[in-house]
């Protein structure tokens, strides 16, 4: 894949051995890529191309958005709908309908035999997979203690419910020190996610398999193991 900006003259080659850096060191310049970015990777517009042999990608449809580290939401409403879509998935191409049909019959018969309980006229309904998923409070549960160890498990969720192919983080090196990076980079290489990093300075040399493109504050565009 690649990543292309009309102000930027490179263009970032996204593949799984190589972790893309754009270090941005003017303050408006860096805020409205990470916008532009972030907005395009929600469904809207902006100035960044993603590409794959000359086919245009959505990077809503392609990857995820990292801009707040800290705010990992494992019961967030879009993770638990990408893992109920999953789960249904599963149960369609397995041989579940049997104990699932025998699981509601039992439902049923207590539910008959709790509202014979009442002279009342009480009618109910059988829980369909859906309804039985959500009753149940399906969800991911996340068991980490380091902040990179968090971001693995938030990203391998993505990565099964969503095939994820590219992860783009903001400022990613103020928070991990570059054992944790390296983990983080074997990680995403393994599962054949490429990375893009959004960096307002460069705070350290780079690693082996990252490029960089800085743009100075005065918007000069250096390369680096280019």
């Amino acid at each position: 894949m690649n990543i292309a900006h009309c102000e930027i003259e490179t263009v970032f080659d996204v593949q799984k051995d190589v972790v893309n850096l754009l270090i941005v060191e003017n303050p408006e310049k860096f805020t409205e890529y990470c916008f532009d970015l972030k907005m395009q990777f929600e469904g809207g517009e902006g100035n960044f191309a993603l590409s794959r042999d000359g086919k245009t990608l959505s990077f809503q449809k392609t990857g995820i958005f990292f801009d707040n580290l800290f705010n990992l939401d494992f019961t967030d409403k879009k993770v638990s709908s990408l893992l109920v879509k999953k789960l249904e998935a599963n149960f369609a191409g397995g041989d579940f309908l049997l104990q699932f049909n025998e699981l509601t019959a039992k439902i049923s018969e207590f539910m008959q035999n709790l509202t014979d309980t009442t002279d009342l006229p009480v009618s109910f309904t059988e829980p369909d997979l859906t309804t039985l998923l959500k009753m149940v409070g399906v969800a991911v549960s996340a068991d980490s203690n380091s902040l990179a160890e968090q971001i693995i498990c938030y990203l391998e969720i993505f990565i099964e419910l969503k095939n994820v192919q590219i992860a783009t983080f903001v400022n990613l090196k103020s928070f991990l020190n570059d054992e944790q990076l390296a983990y983080l980079y074997k990680f995403c290489a393994q599962k054949d996610v490429s990375l893009l990093l959004l960096e307002s300075s460069k705070l350290r040399p780079l690693l082996s398999g990252e490029k960089a493109v800085v743009i100075t504050d005065d918007l000069c565009e250096l390369v680096e193991n280019y």
